[in-house]
């Protein structure tokens, strides 16, 4: 038996041993160089200056045993041995990082394995950390982001994915807050506003500045440009929309008075900031489950038809898009993860079998590919599922023998464990469910409970929050308000948790809803008449809640006939991922430098 080969690689202050057939076989970098006609063909000692010694260690350990446990290693670490893993052209290393890294995406590292995935370079998981970062606004904290380019790379972003331009400046304003800067540097998020989507209220709170808790910022505030630009706005966001145009025609709503060249300064600074305004193009589409009848099935029995989630386009109607489901699959359920991820689970296998889907799917959206998590839940179909943050919570439903359940888990979908939670007041078959500001409410008999966790103030996990006359079919988070509906009556209804006592009719529908979906800045709802042998089947869009009728759009209207809506959940999709980079106004970009050198020179001061 022929000896195997070994070489020396030389690397820092260190040599390793490594065998050379493991190097050319997991190695391109290697296999190149001595199969070809380099030098390093015939030696035995070779020096590899780009690597640093951490890095080859792993690496080598990794060919010895085809795989690494990235988790022992520091985010820093990771990102040396990928550059490694690059540069000597280890794809299946590099792949292995790529995904690992993606598993471990939170809202307080995005950026970190974003800036490391640009310098591998790796675009595929540059793209990944980007759209996580993007679609979790919700959960950023300012803390996560430390400088000001960052800042306005991430505020600015057409693909931000907040509910409103207040939340963004709101947002800026805390970060400014925490980095003690002046109300000057409010420019900084005043420049990431959408001045197309802003309202007059919105400006109207920005100028009195509810969101600032910093006094020596509100005193410097009360007499900045920031505010002046900020009141000139408002004023003619009354009169019409924020435009070039509508500038010019109202420049005297500028004037300060005995301040012509005050004036002057500011109105140019108003026109340079619409001028450069970011415009948001986040576009979510609505999905919803439905089934369709074919050939001579049997109407009624819904189980036995294909299950597809269409995705419903405002330009173009519905459109069949992902078969989720194979037939005689009864009381699953989906939900989003992200506006990029589905999340499909529960359900039973033929009605009364016994035979329940334990585990959790994950669809990507842009990577098309469906992920089984390989998990086994306690078996449950027709539940209440939501998710918040990274953990999706499933209650109530019914479990083997038909029994409704009371009971409640949470699954970590980055860990893929599930722990039990405090059981529901009721227990109760499909409950409606939303996260709402960071919390959980859910739908008990003629009440709705919010999760406050076990043992807090004595709590038994979840704490009464409003009672009802009726049963709820879902439940709605948007614009600061839970909405509340029934899919027997075509009404909506909302209440502020901690505010309101009782729920306020929102708006009438033209027929009972079969599922509501939040897609951001709106919200639509699918109705459907009861009892006919035709069917009617819209689609309807709320206008703003500052809108005094509160009245509703009809989008679409249709005859249907063997299909319906399944009352197993509804999605907001965002089809195309997020630009990785976008063009910045030339203002835009020196306002930024400016304000970071002044940042830089202060923190030096101090």
């Amino acid at each position: 038996m022929e000896k195997e080969q070994e070489v020396y690689l030389t690397v820092g202050q260190r040599e390793f041993k490594a065998n050379k057939e493991l190097l050319i076989e997991y190695s391109d970098y290697f296999r190149a160089m001595f199969s070809g006609f380099f030098i390093e063909k015939k030696q035995d000692k070779i020096r590899i200056d780009v690597v640093d010694e951490s890095s080859m260690e792993i690496i080598l350990r990794y060919m010895q045993i085809g795989f690494v446990d990235l988790s022992d290693f520091s985010l820093s670490t990771v990102s040396d041995v990928m550059a490694a893993a690059t540069f000597l052209q280890i794809t299946e290393l590099t792949k292995q990082i790529n995904y690992c890294l993606e598993e471990q995406l939170s809202a307080s590292n995005w950026i970190e394995i974003r800036e490391l995935a640009q310098r591998a370079p790796s675009p595929e998981l540059e793209q990944a950390a980007t759209t996580y970062g993007l679609f979790q606004f919700k959960y950023m904290k300012p803390e996560y982001i430390s400088t000001i380019e960052m800042l306005f790379w991430y505020l600015s972003h057409p693909y931000i994915n907040a509910e409103s331009e207040l939340q963004v400046f709101t947002f800026g304003v805390k970060w400014c807050e925490m980095k003690k800067m002046n109300a000057q540097g409010l420019l900084i998020p005043l420049c990431c506003v959408d001045f197309k989507l802003i309202k007059a209220t919105e400006l109207e709170d920005m100028k009195n500045n509810k969101m600032m808790k910093d006094e020596d910022l509100i005193l410097d505030y009360a007499c900045s440009q920031t505010r002046a630009v900020i009141v000139g706005l408002h004023k003619i966001l009354k009169i019409c929309p924020i435009s070039l145009t509508s500038l010019g025609e109202h420049k005297k709503l500028f004037c300060i008075e005995g301040e012509e060249e005050m004036s002057e300064e500011i109105y140019n600074l108003a026109v340079n900031i619409v001028c450069g305004s970011v415009e948001r193009k986040l576009t979510y589409v609505p999905a919803v489950p439905m089934w369709t009848y074919e050939g001579k099935k049997k109407e009624g029995n819904a189980e036995l038809s294909e299950n597809h989630l269409y995705i419903y386009k405002f330009d173009s109607g519905f459109e069949e898009w992902l078969q989720i489901s194979q037939k005689n699959y009864w009381g699953w359920n989906i939900t989003n993860w992200t506006p990029s991820k589905i999340v499909m689970c529960c359900g039973e296998h033929g009605r009364g079998t016994g035979k329940f889907m334990r585990d959790v799917k994950v669809y990507d959206i842009h990577k098309k590919e469906w992920i089984q998590h390989g998990v086994q839940l306690p078996p449950r179909r027709h539940a209440g599922v939501v998710v918040m943050g990274d953990e999706l919570y499933i209650l109530g439903g019914v479990g083997e023998y038909r029994v409704v359940l009371d009971t409640a888990i949470v699954y970590d979908l980055k860990q893929k464990t599930y722990r039990k939670i405090a059981k529901l007041p009721d227990a109760i078959q499909s409950p409606a469910v939303c996260a709402h500001e960071n919390e959980i409410y859910a739908v008990g008999h003629k009440h709705i409970y919010k999760y406050v966790g076990e043992g807090t103030n004595g709590s038994k996990g979840w704490e009464h929050v409003i009672e009802l006359d009726m049963t709820p079919n879902f439940l709605i988070s948007y614009n600061g308000y839970i909405h509340v509906a029934q899919s027997y009556f075509p009404i909506l209804y909302r209440f502020r948790p901690g505010i309101d006592l009782v729920l306020e009719q929102f708006t009438g529908l033209n027929y009972p809803p079969m599922a509501v979906c939040n897609i951001g800045r709106k919200m639509v709802a699918f109705t459907c008449t009861l009892g006919v042998d035709q069917e009617i089947m819209t689609v309807e869009e709320f206008q703003d809640i500052a809108i005094p009728d509160r009245s509703q759009r009809v989008l679409w209207s249709q005859f249907v006939k063997k299909c319906g809506v399944h009352a197993t959940g509804s999605c907001a999709l965002v089809l195309d991922p997020p630009p990785l980079n976008y063009v910045v106004s030339a203002f835009h970009q020196e306002i930024i430098t400016k304000y970071a050198e002044e940042y830089l020179r202060a923190k030096k001061d101090i």
